[in-house]
């Protein structure tokens, strides 16, 4: 389990070289932990529940701690300072996967996720110029997880975060079709985090697990989706996936050859497999700046958006990622706010020093 207390943060500025003031920065991955959420005990004593200690607090998972959380991770109010420090001015917030809780009975706990949702979006609206939030479905149960997303509008949310598989099957399965195009035709953003996967981990830590599995598992369900022609049936879809899709724009490469010389593939993938890539967007969170242009030069920089998984990665070296120097102003301006700006239809001000 992860219970290292955060680290003191890396700082980067809103200002070039010159010491001019930049365009914003809009961090589109970031993560929160509801706190003070009533007890869920007598439904499901498995439910997670946030135990806080003055600065910090544990996420609790039945009785397994499961990770140890500072303050920013359920304090806007702090979060907002400590993001001045890093130069971002506004984020989208979306819950610790590890509250997705696909193991449970959606029928029982259904409570639990309206009681996330609220929380996120009360949370929000506290500082409307600063944040948006994304809310949690339960997807074990496709029909009720559609149902549940009438009440994202009322609730000022605006998309849902799911993970890349649910119980093992991946999110790019058409039993999850439905869903997304509800979300589409209620004007969400569903972003695909993710989420640990069915096969077996390495067993060396959490963190490390993290590391060596998200990467393939997000790729595995860009690319599934390239190879179902998924998107040809959902035109209006509004998909932002995580950690800059793994490798899949590399990947990629094998699926664009089978389109090119296999009539039959061709047939059975509707659409290119490089125009679904190109009609997904995704986070820069890629950890490496050969990594982030080569996505880049993929999809464009006007579908990728900077992001951090902060609070999680305290260190967030993708922000200065997307000022790298291989990239244009144009690219910059693109992932540092506009690509996300267009995905989430807002547009934050460059928000003032000392604005706290």
């Amino acid at each position: 389990m992860n219970t290292t207390a955060c680290r003191t943060p890396r700082t980067f500025t809103n200002e070039n070289a010159a010491g001019r003031r930049m365009s914003p920065l809009l961090d589109a991955h970031s993560h929160v932990v509801p706190a003070g959420l009533p007890s869920f005990d007598d439904i499901d004593s498995r439910l997670p529940r946030t135990v806080i200690d003055g600065e910090s607090a544990n996420v609790i998972i039945g009785e397994r701690p499961f990770r140890t959380v500072s303050r920013v991770a359920w304090n806007l109010d702090a979060r907002r300072v400590e993001m001045r420090g890093h130069g971002v001015d506004a984020a989208v917030l979306s819950p610790m996967p590890e509250l997705f809780c696909y193991w449970s009975d959606a029928a029982v706990t259904r409570g639990y996720y309206e009681s996330v949702n609220r929380w996120i979006a009360a949370s929000v609206e506290e500082h409307p110029a600063v944040f948006r939030g994304l809310g949690i479905v339960p997807l074990q149960d496709p029909d009720l997880a559609c149902e549940m997303l009438s009440m994202f509008a009322e609730l000022g949310l605006v998309g849902v975060e799911v993970g890349s598989n649910v119980n093992g099957r991946s999110f790019a399965d058409p039993l999850f079709r439905d869903f997304v195009d509800e979300a589409a035709r209620l004007g969400l953003v569903v972003f695909v985090h993710a989420f640990h996967p069915p096969y077996a981990a390495t067993h060396v830590a959490p963190t490390v697990d993290i590391a060596a599995t998200y990467p393939p598992e997000i790729a595995s369900y860009v690319l599934s989706l390239a190879a179902r022609g998924t998107l040809a049936r959902l035109p209006h879809a509004r998909l932002f996936v995580s950690h800059g899709g793994g490798g899949a724009a590399w990947a990629i490469q094998r699926l664009e050859w089978l389109w090119n010389t296999d009539p039959q593939a061709r047939d059975l993938m509707g659409i290119s497999p490089r125009q679904t890539l190109s009609s997904l967007y995704f986070d820069s969170v890629v950890f490496g700046a050969r990594g982030l242009r080569q996505l880049v030069d993929v999809v464009g920089a006007d579908r990728v958006c900077a992001g951090s998984d902060y609070p999680f990665v305290r260190e967030p070296a993708d922000f200065s990622l997307v000022t790298d120097g291989s990239f244009t102003r144009d690219e910059i301006e693109s992932m540092r706010h506009r690509s996300a700006g267009d995905l989430f239809r807002w547009h934050p001000p460059l928000q003032e020093r000392g604005n706290t």
